[in-house]
């Protein structure tokens, strides 16, 4: 099972006649353990833990902080968060030319849906004062929330040269590209998003650091294995100071981080999922 709405009803089942023809129960929370102090948090833990207990299931997730623990008296597994395509570092100078980048530019990503869950009032925030050096770009990829879009227009009209919007669909064989074209990906997510993300990994397996939230999984993984900057997304500053300090410490920090982000990109490859999700079905 891939969703917490398959799941959860599990636990208010009234026939469970049906386990007597499964051999194993395997659940998967492809999101992350629930992990806030809200009513619904409560709930979905309550629910989950009920669901396994009553199915003798094992629970599957993508989040490592959960390694080590027992839910309904099962240890948990963890597999990676997979990614896939042809994310790598080689890109680079084909892929400033084709977003006309220079390579003496700082460009700053921030891709997918720019709204306020993504912090992107925060990325125009900082761009206010980041911008001021003409060195640097803000690369946007995706659509825009209607309400952020004045500010963008006032923000495009300061510093026209130096922001680059994709205001569209970005193709997947195109992605690998865009993430190529950049110095540091943009992460700066509101206190509301506690999920994982796709951009991290991709972002990691082209080399390209990030600045990302310090709570949730994102933050912790980007805290944990070395990934970037973590900064606190309540303060609107925070960002704007780290765009400062990354630019600075991108040259000596390059080869500490393009170790730990390689490290990061192969544990959580594609080919590193298959290979701990088969013996799940395969004991």
């Amino acid at each position: 099972m891939a969703l917490d709405e398959y799941l959860v009803p599990l636990a208010f089942a009234k026939r469970t006649s049906w386990r007597i023809a499964a051999r194993r129960v395997v659940a998967f929370k492809y999101r992350v353990w629930a992990d806030g102090r809200g009513f619904h948090d409560h709930l979905n833990r309550a629910a989950t833990s009920i669901a396994l207990s009553r199915t003798s299931g094992e629970l599957v997730v993508f989040d490592e902080r959960l390694r080590g623990t027992r839910i309904a008296g099962q240890p948990v597994h963890i597999v990676p968060d997979p990614w896939f395509g042809l994310f790598n570092a080689e890109l680079r100078s084909e892929a400033r030319a084709r977003f006309g980048f220079s390579e003496e530019d700082f460009v700053a990503l921030t891709i997918g849906f720019q709204d306020a869950r993504k912090g992107f009032p925060l990325v125009l925030a900082a761009s206010e004062r980041a911008l001021r050096d003409s060195g640097r770009k803000l690369f946007i990829v995706g659509n825009i929330k209607e309400e952020f879009k004045p500010r963008l227009l006032a923000l495009k009209a300061k510093f026209p040269a130096q922001i680059v919007h994709l205001d569209r669909f970005v193709e997947e064989g195109e992605l690998p590209y865009v993430f190529a074209a950049a110095d540091v990906t943009l992460l700066p997510y509101a206190k509301s998003f506690t999920a994982s993300s796709g951009v991290l990994p991709r972002s990691c397996a082209s080399s390209v650091p990030v600045i990302a939230c310090s709570h949730g999984l994102v933050g912790y993984r980007a805290r944990t294995y070395d990934l970037g900057i973590v900064i606190n997304t309540d303060c609107p500053s925070a960002l704007a100071t780290a765009i400062d300090q990354m630019s600075v410490e991108l040259g000596t920090n390059r080869t500490r981080w393009a170790r730990s982000l390689s490290q990061f990109s192969q544990a959580t490859s594609l080919r590193a999922f298959e290979e701990s999700v088969w013996p799940l079905f395969h004991d």
